[in-house]
This record gives structure tokens, sequence and C-alpha cells, in this order.
């Protein structure tokens, strides 16, 4: 019975990470078909807020990933702080990535090589609230990183349904 739990486990998380990984990063199918009216499919002006980007978080279909407001305490808080720096230092527009608000200018290889702190460290936007939501642990950068996306700590809910929903239409009212 033991083992059959742990593979019904196993494969649930092999789910989830092939979620975060591959379906969640990609961007919606561009319409096909005739020439359609560009004024038609203009964008309405959507206000980048925190209060905008929780409403769309919260009608977006990533089911799977937890919403901060599921945390508790201490982790609630820094999920909630992960997601306003990304929302309101807009460290992940456009084709930034997220890692970029840890990294800032640095290479992924560069990051997880470089020093916790001080000269050379990564300086992304959000690189200080973001070590905090890692773990208490005190994590190395490579940690932090491997960490991203794992919704287990703080930081890696608010990146992981970030990123589901970066592409999922949220883009514009979370300020990525």
């Amino acid at each position: 019975m033991m083992k059959r739990s742990k593979l019904r486990t196993s494969a649930v998380l092999a789910a989830l990470a092939g979620c975060v990984s591959m379906a969640c990063s990609k961007k919606p199918e561009e319409p096909t078909g005739a020439k359609t009216d560009t004024a038609a499919l203009a964008t309405p002006q959507v206000v980048v807020s925190p209060e905008a980007c929780k409403a769309c978080l919260a009608n977006t279909q990533c089911p799977e990933l937890p919403a901060c407001s599921s945390l508790q305490g201490d982790d609630q808080a820094a999920c909630d702080a992960v997601e306003k720096c990304v929302q309101t230092s807009n460290c992940a527009d456009g084709k930034e990535t997220f890692t970029s608000c840890f990294c800032g200018s640095l290479k992924m290889s560069d990051c997880v090589a470089a020093p916790k702190s001080g000269q050379g460290a990564p300086a992304g936007k959000c690189a200080d609230v973001m070590r905090k939501s890692f773990g208490s642990d005190d994590p190395s950068n490579r940690e932090i990183l491997a960490r991203f996306t794992k919704p287990r700590y703080p930081g890696g809910a608010a990146i992981a349904r970030m990123n589901c929903t970066k592409y999922k239409g949220c883009g514009p009212a979370c300020g990525f």
C-alpha cells in the first residue's frame, strides 16, 4: 500500500513539474483564419496594480498552483511580498524572465556562482525579497534558483503561479 501511495505522489509531482516547465510557460496560440479588423483586436487599457493583478490571478486557470492566499502566516506574507515586488518593479516585463527579478543582469550560470551578498551578488529588483521567501535555511543562489517554481516554498508558489498566468492573459494587469 505504501509503494502505491508513493507512486501516486511521484506521478502528481511529475505532472505539476511538467505543467510549470512546459504548459504553463507557453504562450497561447495565435488566432488563425481570415483577416481581422485590428481595431477590434485593440487591447483595452489595463491598470497595473497589485489589486488588478490579484483579481486576474484569481480568475485565471492555474488551479494546480496555490495562490498566496492559501498559505498561512509568515509563508503567506513572504509569498505576497514576492508577488508585489514582481508586479510593482516590472522586473519580468515582456521578454524578461522571473529569474531576472532575482539575478538582475547576471547570466544564470553567473548567478548560481555569485556570492550571496556584496559585490557581484545577484542584484535583481526583488533579490532581497526573494532570498527571504525560499526557506529559512539561508539558501545559496543555486538552491534559490532550484526552488524557484516549487510551490512548497512561498516564493516558489508566487513565481510558479505568476509564470503560469503570464502567458494566460494576466501579463498586462500584473505588469509583466
